[in-house]
């Protein structure tokens, strides 16, 4: 479950619902088989990060007050547990199984949410998923039918096991199928989770995120990323001035400003990660998401240092620990916390990590159709919205209360001329043109139920788009190299006329058009590149077909694929 960033920073809804899921709960009283701490599964994904797009149905199972029988042979005490078991202790000395575990089904897809009684953490699987997790909380996307879903958890004290195991009536699959639409499966694929208090009036922040005094600049772009996502925008707090190197240790580079939440947070989903340079020298940062009424996400990154508010908070259940996915060969490990609890406006919450030239900061808004996205400030427009992690990103600025909005603001402009940029905008997508991002297959036209299916892998996509600094500049953002250009981001100075170097939203059905490349680079260098970019967009302008060609000019044309080419879809 990796929720640390590093960056350099039309939908219809179904009026069928599912009905409310029922469950059945039942101890265990059989101890744990096993002497050995349970082992997770051969193939273990990592955990989804929260992903509230769906409106759950709540499911309460309650435990019947039973006598829990130990196991035979204790297990080891925390202290000499091994660092890479699978189980976690409870952060109480008994468990408590009288409580309840709570479960919930969402109303419009199909994902299951549990979470066990406060202070009571363990294993859980389900044989609704291959997805396992560890700790106080369990979220998974179901997927196969089953004729009942199986959750269970497993407890483990120092004294022994003990599983608790509920059952779900699953949801019928016909259920999610719209009237009149015959067999096409229609799904909100930015539903509001019901579980978190609505908003009275129309949502904005009510407090500073950080003091507008101590934010040197800000930035607008993808940053590291290929695809467009919710936390383009940069906040800059300085460099850092006579810290000096610890050996071993990574060097703070930036000034730790104070974060303060912005509005009042009802759920919070933070990680802390162990993380460690290319050199092997080592350094902690946090990132996560905090959850404000109506379950708009806000997206935090680069941040360190828990206020005592937050400690407290996080102290009241364990967190689920485990390697970082991607990074398993380097050791770095993170814990994540998952935890419904109440953080007032204005609460210091954390601060920027100082290890990076930057901390990020994103609002995503759940609930609002494409249309009413559209409408909201630094949105732009998605042809697949639920299909890209900027599909419900808005620009942030725009809903502090004045005179933030305007301090704020002022901070994201040119450092030596003091031209103020755009914030935004997240999405620009222009059907009928080449601008915009594209996938490694074409978009369905029903949002599928399974979120797992909506997902992509950024590294397949590409990305062209406009700089907001300068709207004559246009980029292409590329991933894995599957067309003769490596991972970087790639300016084309534009023109109005012909049929090289033309706009991106100039780029029509019709021609094959060509494009020179100016300034390029990735995270690490800038990069020398002496090719061209050979484009043709589809008939129906849902297929994008691109290949680099080892010509540093495009000359006069015609020009025609040499065999290197990969076609892109909508």
């Amino acid at each position: 479950m990796m929720l640390l960033v590093a960056c350099g920073g039309g939908t219809q809804i179904a009026e069928t619902q599912i009905p409310e899921a029922k469950a059945v709960v039942k101890v265990e009283v059989e101890p744990t088989p096993t002497k050995e701490p349970p082992k997770p599964q051969p193939t273990k994904p990592p955990a989804p990060k929260p992903n509230p797009t769906e409106a759950p149905t709540t499911a309460t199972a309650t435990v019947e007050a039973t006598e829990v029988t130990p196991a035979s042979t204790p297990l080891p005490t925390p202290s000499d547990t091994p660092t890479q078991a699978s189980i976690v202790t409870p952060t109480t000395s008994e468990t408590n199984l009288s409580d309840s575990i709570e479960c919930t089904v969402s109303e419009h897809s199909l994902n299951v949410s549990c979470k066990a009684p406060r202070g009571i953490s363990g294993q859980w699987m389900s044989n609704a998923t291959t997805h396992t997790s560890e700790g106080s909380a369990f979220e998974f996307s179901i997927e196969s039918q089953v004729s009942e879903i199986v959750v269970e958890l497993e407890v483990c004290v120092a004294n022994g096991c003990n599983v608790v195991t509920v059952y779900i009536d699953p949801p019928p699959l016909d259920a999610l199928k719209a009237e009149g639409q015959g067999e096409q499966e229609v799904v909100f694929w930015n539903e509001r989770p019901s579980d978190i208090s609505k908003c009275a009036t129309d949502f904005r922040f009510s407090h500073q995120l950080a003091n507008p005094e101590v934010v040197a600049q800000m930035m607008f772009g993808p940053g590291s990323h290929i695809e467009p996502h919710e936390h383009m925008l940069y906040w800059e707090s300085g460099a850092v001035e006579g810290i000096e190197t610890v050996p071993g240790k990574k060097r703070q580079v930036s000034r730790k400003i104070q974060l303060y939440a912005p509005a009042d947070i009802y759920r919070i989903h933070v990680g802390q990660a162990n993380r460690s340079t290319e050199e092997g020298d080592t350094y902690v940062e946090w990132g996560g998401y905090l959850y404000t009424c109506d379950g708009h996400q806000l997206m935090l990154g680069h941040i360190g240092e828990p206020s005592d508010e937050i400690k407290a908070i996080l102290a009241e259940t364990e967190p689920t620990c485990d390697q970082v996915s991607g990074y398993a060969a380097k050791g770095e490990t993170e814990c994540v916390w998952v935890i419904d609890t109440f953080i007032s406006s204005g609460t210091p919450i954390f601060k920027s990590s100082g290890y990076a030239g930057a901390f990020d900061f994103g609002l995503s808004l759940y609930g609002l159709t494409a249309e009413q996205l559209q409408e909201q400030p630094g949105y732009g427009y998605s042809i697949t919205p639920w299909r890209v992690s900027s599909g419900r990103a808005v620009c942030p600025l725009e809903y502090f209360p004045e005179p933030l909005r305007s301090e704020y603001l002022k901070r994201l402009r040119d450092s030596s001329t003091g031209e103020l940029f755009e914030c935004g905008p997240f999405n620009q997508d222009v059907p009928g043109t080449a601008m915009g991002f594209w996938m490694p297959s074409p978009s369905p036209e029903i949002v599928p139920l399974l979120p797992s299916e909506r997902r992509l892998d950024e590294w397949e996509t590409i990305w062209l788009f406009q700089s907001n600094n300068d709207p004559s500049v246009h980029i292409l953002s590329v991933g894995n190299d599957t067309f003769g250009l490596e991972y970087g981001q790639y300016q084309i100075p534009t023109v109005s006329d012909g049929l090289v170097n033309r706009r991106w939203d100039s780029i029509k059905t019709g021609h094959t058009y060509c494009a020179e490349f100016g300034k390029s680079w990735n995270e690490d260098s800038e990069l020398t590149i002496e090719k061209t970019l050979i484009l043709w967009l589809s008939e129906d302008g849902t297929a994008l077909t691109v290949e680099a060609i080892n010509d540093e000019k495009c000359g006069e044309g015609p020009w025609l694929f040499q065999g290197g080419e990969r076609t892109f879809y909508r």
